[in-house]
């Protein structure tokens, strides 16, 4: 089977790309919010700090690629139907899709949360069913940050061949679409994957579609749609973006180092970081700063013990084996919410449905001040927006998972159906009057 010679061909298609990554790490979110307030907080709390600041992270990831399109000219848009996914929603793992619920803290829930973040090299490759897109692709010296070729397990190989020349060393992972299991296909087929397909054309068939094997090889591919597009516009003609649109760390409230991308480099090292802290291909337990990549952290549940630190006079621990001090775990210390509930859920029931309503409404203005944030106001996001807004959110949530759905043995839960909201009572702060518009990619 001949292999596309690139993966993203046009600048177009590199801002739908950087779309789609958006509502990917979003697409997270929701169910890390979910589970961890549905733990019970004097019971579980190490295990609800570690999911809480995962989706803190994640929300990292959404700006980093909002600033990824940003550069490059595109809108970064929270707010069409569809962005907010229907859970239960699905992520790829190889040749399968697996479900991604809204549901209680729970062993099924850890287990999805490090399916999620799995590393590529945790899931091997059956030879007869993947093809690999290899690319060896020149680089400049002055695109490559230092600590790009001081990582041992780097997204992308760098190889030196001379004086401030280097090599990429591409390696995508691809199947075929009739090597999908049914269940793949017929998620593709109905134009729900969050990750995009791959066309392929060659002189003689009409076409072939590919998927991408994992999270991670989307985002090589991303990666070298940065690097193949700079060498061929070059970077004044790729890098259009209104600088004042990125969201620099001194605008991020949330905590973590945001790269604002202006330049090949910078970008690179934004996909590196996203790619590195959970959803890239990296067999690491570490990043280069000595935090625990995802996966580790939820490792670190389902084993009840903790990594060592090695910022702390060690090593660290190696994959798998935890040696750190005991993390309490107590699955039975829950509210025992409804999985994947709907506002549909609550007719009938008017104080359970207001909250639904009102906790959709919440979220929704969130995502809207978010969104005006990525479009021309990154100011909005100083002080205490994501300390204020979250609690917020966290507020509403529990005026559901607190309390139960009458004649049945579960609680509620949030639906964040975005279309079927109310928003709560007075106006969005930190959002100037100027900036209250409707945008859209």
């Amino acid at each position: 089977m001949p292999m596309p010679n690139t993966v993203i061909a046009n600048v177009k298609q590199l801002r739908e790309y950087l779309q789609a990554a958006m509502q990917l790490e979003h697409a997270t979110i929701p169910p890390y919010l979910t589970a961890a307030y549905s733990a019970k907080i004097e019971a579980n709390k190490p295990s609800i700090d570690i999911v809480l600041a995962v989706a803190k992270e994640e929300m990292l990831h959404l700006t980093l690629a909002a600033n990824l399109l940003n550069a490059i000219g595109g809108q970064p848009d929270l707010i069409s139907p569809g962005f907010v996914r229907s859970y239960p929603t699905y992520l790829p793992t190889g040749q399968d899709d697996f479900d991604v619920s809204l549901e209680k803290f729970s062993d099924h829930a850890l287990k999805t949360f490090l399916a999620i973040e799995r590393p590529t090299s945790l899931k091997p490759e059956p030879s007869e069913t993947v093809q690999h897109i290899n690319k060896i692709v020149p680089i400049s010296g002055r695109h490559i940050d230092r600590s790009m070729l001081e990582d041992a397990n780097p997204l992308i190989p760098i190889t030196k061949v001379g004086d401030d020349k280097y090599e990429l060393h591409y390696d995508i992972t691809v199947i075929p679409h009739d090597h999908l299991t049914a269940k793949r296909r017929t998620i593709s087929e109905a134009g729900d994957s969050l990750v995009p397909r791959v066309p392929m054309k060659s002189a003689a068939e009409s076409g072939v579609e590919l998927h991408y094997w994992s999270i991670g090889d989307f985002y090589k591919a991303i990666h070298l749609g940065f690097v193949e597009l700079t060498h061929a516009l070059e970077m004044d003609s790729l890098f259009i973006g209104d600088r004042k649109r990125q969201v620099a760390t001194g605008y991020y409230s949330a905590g973590g180092e945001l790269t604002c991308v202006t330049d090949l480099k910078s970008a690179l090292l934004a996909i590196d970081f996203i790619a590195g802290q959970g959803e890239g291909s990296n067999h690491r337990v570490y990043d280069g700063e000595g935090e625990l990549a995802h996966y580790y952290r939820f490792d670190q549940i389902q084993k009840n013990r903790y990594y060592r630190d090695p910022n702390k006079g060690g090593s660290g621990d190696d994959a798998g084996q935890p040696r750190g001090g005991a993390l309490p775990v107590h699955m039975d210390s829950v509210f025992t919410i409804k999985t994947n509930a709907k506002v549909a859920d609550y007719h009938g029931y008017p104080e359970l449905e207001k909250s639904a309503l009102l906790f959709n409404g919440q979220y929704k203005r969130f995502l809207e001040q978010l969104g005006t944030a990525f479009n021309g106001y990154p100011e909005i996001l100083g002080g205490s927006f994501f300390r204020r807004e979250m609690f917020r959110v966290k507020e509403a949530m529990e005026r559901l998972i607190h309390n139960p759905i009458p004649g049945t043995d579960e609680n509620a839960a949030p639906t964040f159906e975005m279309n079927q909201f109310k928003y709560p009572p007075g106006p969005p702060t930190s959002v100037p009057a100027s900036a209250l518009v409707t945008t859209h990619a």
